[in-house]
């Protein structure tokens, strides 16, 4: 089956995208913390969905716009879960929990990616987002991702 992208292939992209390496597993913590680190506000919107091996997937996206600035961050995770069995009674929501593949298999070192898109942007204002989440005790490393190639920057399109 082949990949039908709505997006077209010489679209031109104006956003910077970092990975994010935590130890911090639950991305509703990590957000948290992320909210507390950096005053952003990031709130939790509506999922990336796809189709792995037959079986609905989502990648968890929070969000914030910067009207002011005429910015917007974005925090997606680098992997999704999904059940593996059907519920029945003797199952809880939670049980039988696979992970999924990663969004962007090439860096699956990261654990999540931080997307900021902005009219009018330059290194040092980009600098002023990123310290505070580097200062962080559960990220172990932020890394900007500059050599997407075109597929991983649609995927990324949201």
């Amino acid at each position: 089956m082949s990949k039908k992208w709505l997006i077209p292939d010489d679209f031109e992209t104006d956003f910077q995208v970092f990975g994010i390496q935590t130890n911090q597993t639950d991305d509703v913590v990590f957000i948290f913390q992320v909210n507390l680190a950096t005053g952003w506000l990031l709130k939790r919107c509506r999922d990336i969905d796809a189709v792995f091996q037959g079986e609905s997937i989502c990648y968890t996206l929070f969000q914030r716009d910067f009207e002011d600035m005429e910015a917007s961050i974005h925090i997606v995770q680098n992997s999704a879960q999904y059940l593996t069995k059907s519920i029945t009674p003797s199952f809880t929501l939670f049980d039988e929990v696979a992970v999924a593949p990663k969004l962007l298999r090439k860096y699956a070192a990261y654990d999540y990616f931080l997307k900021i898109e902005a009219e009018d942007w330059d290194s040092e204002w980009i600098q002023e987002f990123i310290d505070p989440l580097k200062s962080m005790k559960s990220v172990i490393n932020v890394t900007e991702l500059k050599n997407l190639t075109p597929a991983e920057k649609k995927t990324l399109y949201w």
